[in-house]
């Protein structure tokens, strides 16, 4: 009995021993492990803060970039407003020297006559602009009126057929629409009904835009087909 009692402590004793000395080692283990962890934010910190300060100082230089582009693209429209004013002016001045040498030259062979830009068609006292481009009915009236002009009005049968002439064999649009319960011209005159004008001319409750047909009629049809169009404007004096 003397000797398992001997043996057991022996045994106790041996597990205490290597526990404490496992402990010991994991103790150690710990402590180098927080020793390299303090070395590493040692590092790491200053490195961090630096890109901190390089990410601040990147976002400041892009932001006076950004506001310098919108200096410059300020800059360059206000340059290109007063390039286009000037070209404006120029355009003026040449046209009144071409009226007047047209006044020059007809002088007292008739009635006073008006003039035209170029590429304008003069008839009577009024100009007219066909363009080789197609657009819907609205794009075609905006840039007639960036012209200073309007999509061509018709007031007349003599005007009817000289537009008709220019625009044959094309349709073309002409400052006409229906509005739902009535024709009316681009400046709000109301169109007095001619069937004789029309290849179609029955309506409904839709908006339509007329166009010449052939040279010979209008017609209806939708104001966002694309179609060449006519612009109008006063003759130049």
């Amino acid at each position: 009995m003397k000797a398992d009692s001997s043996s057991s402590s022996s045994s106790s004793f041996s597990f205490f021993f290597i526990s404490v000395s496992t402990g010991r080692k994991y103790s150690t283990t710990l402590w180098k492990m927080q020793e390299d962890l303090k070395a590493i934010n040692h590092t790491i910190t200053p490195e961090l803060a630096a890109l901190q300060q390089n990410e601040t100082n990147n976002v400041k230089t892009l932001q006076k970039v950004e506001q310098m582009v919108k200096n410059l693209t300020k800059e360059a429209k206000k340059v290109k407003s007063q390039f286009q004013d000037q070209i404006k002016k120029l355009q003026g001045t040449l046209q009144r020297l071409k009226c007047d040498l047209e006044d020059t030259k007809h002088k007292g062979t008739g009635p006073e006559r008006g003039c035209c830009s170029w590429g304008w068609h003069l008839f009577q006292q009024s100009c007219y602009w066909l363009s080789s481009a197609e657009k819907s009915w609205p794009e075609a009236k905006q840039d007639c009126e960036e012209k200073q002009a309007h999509l061509v009005i018709i007031t007349s049968y003599l005007e009817k057929q000289f537009v008709f002439r220019l625009t044959k064999p094309n349709s073309v649009w002409i400052g006409l629409e229906f509005t739902g319960h009535m024709w009316s011209w681009v400046d709000w005159t109301p169109y007095i009904m001619s069937r004789t004008d029309w290849l179609s001319y029955e309506t409904d409750f839709h908006r339509y835009c007329a166009v010449t047909y052939r040279g010979r009629l209008w017609d209806k049809t939708d104001c966002h087909f694309r179609f060449r169009w006519m612009c109008e404007m006063q003759a130049l004096r």
